[in-house]
């Protein structure tokens, strides 16, 4: 019976990967513990599917629910012709539950209320009667005189010199003569054939040296001068004797002494008195709940065999479909970016991961 269910399976297998460059792995019916792996290398990169362990406490065996066409598994033993299955994993179930907790246990508050008081008024003596000897102080009178400060005398005090500026004009280089050159326009000069060039020149004109005594006036310069017109002397000058008024106070009576009675002095002095003593008063403080939410699982998910798309019962408008709901390229081949896509899609929506599931083609709403 095994060896019958092997040959049918290999059979399937073989249906599954004809016309196609995928290689893709079957395994037969599993013990509880089962690695299935899946190579794909149409799209670019490289794919493995996930390692897949059969967690249901039945389990499969090859002596138990045998199916139609011999094989062992529930599942596979219905299977037709050109379906293809694989191993999936359900995700676990959960399920929020609230419950209701103790925050804070019942106590109890103790509030202290303090004494009252009350002030009341009484008069009492702070010093008995009795005499003092009062000191009645001299009396003064105002005086005023009037006192030198600094005698009279005299001072001596400068006289200073007085000056005053003369102008005069001074000589400072005399008058003179010299012999100055002259020129052939001076009068008297000219005489032909004397001095100079003679009448055989080349140039054929006449030219003789001329001096002129000159007279050169004398220069001055206007200085000025400052002279003496008063020296400086000095003379005494009287200074008058400094007084003031100088205000002194003088005794007008002498102190003395007289006996003065002292009456007694009484003050008004405030008590405070207890008018209700301090007591405690003891509240009682409701205990306080909270509610806390939890999440608890109950299905704990488990390892089974679905059928899943492949090139055998797929067409390339059905691949297109899958690729456009998982958003990759729209090629029609089922390559490892086609199947990463998603499985994250799966696992989003809480959906068995392992293949792609007819499970995950109806909640995309494709239909086969």
């Amino acid at each position: 019976m095994i060896k019958k269910t092997f040959t049918i399976l290999v059979g399937l297998v073989m249906l599954v990967a004809c016309g196609s460059n995928e290689t893709e792995t079957v395994a037969t019916a599993p013990a509880p513990s089962v690695n299935t792996s899946t190579s794909v290398n149409t799209d670019t990169g490289s794919y493995s599917a996930p390692t897949v362990t059969n967690n249901s406490s039945a389990g499969y065996s090859a002596a138990s629910n045998v199916g139609s066409n011999g094989s062992s598994n529930p599942i596979l033993g219905n299977a037709r012709p050109g379906e293809c299955y694989a191993q999936i994993v359900r995700p676990p179930k959960y399920k929020t539950s609230s419950d209701k907790i103790l925050a804070t246990a019942e106590s109890f508050k103790i509030k202290t209320i303090p004494a009252t008081y009350k002030t009341i008024t009484k008069t009492i003596v702070s010093k008995e009667a009795g005499t003092k000897l009062k000191v009645i102080p001299a009396t003064y009178k105002t005086v005023t005189e009037t006192v030198v400060v600094k005698p009279a005398g005299e001072k001596l005090v400068a006289v200073p010199a007085k000056y005053k500026t003369v102008t005069k004009k001074i000589e400072i280089s005399p008058a003179s003569q010299v012999w100055k050159k002259g020129t052939n326009g001076d009068s008297g000069a000219r005489a032909a054939g004397q001095g100079g060039f003679g009448a055989g020149s080349k140039t054929g004109a006449v030219q003789n040296d001329i001096l002129c005594l000159v007279t050169i006036p004398a220069k001055y310069k206007t200085v000025s001068e400052k002279i003496v017109v008063s020296p400086a002397t000095t003379r005494s000058v009287p200074i008058p004797a400094v007084t003031k008024k100088v205000t002194r106070r003088v005794i007008d009576q002498p102190a003395r002494t007289t006996s003065v009675p002292v009456p007694a002095v009484t003050k008004t002095i405030k008590i405070k008195e207890l008018a209700t003593p301090a007591r405690e008063v003891k509240t009682a403080i409701p205990a306080t709940y909270k509610t806390i939410t939890k999440k608890v699982m109950v299905d704990a998910g488990q390892t089974t065999w679905g059928r899943i798309l492949c090139k055998t019962n797929s067409d390339v408008n059905v691949i297109k479909s899958v690729q456009s709901k998982v958003g990759v390229s729209s090629d029609g081949n089922l390559g490892p970016n086609t199947y990463r896509a998603v499985r994250k899609y799966q696992e989003r929506n809480g959906l068995a991961v392992g293949g792609i599931t007819y499970e995950t083609l109806g909640h995309m709403g494709i239909n086969m």
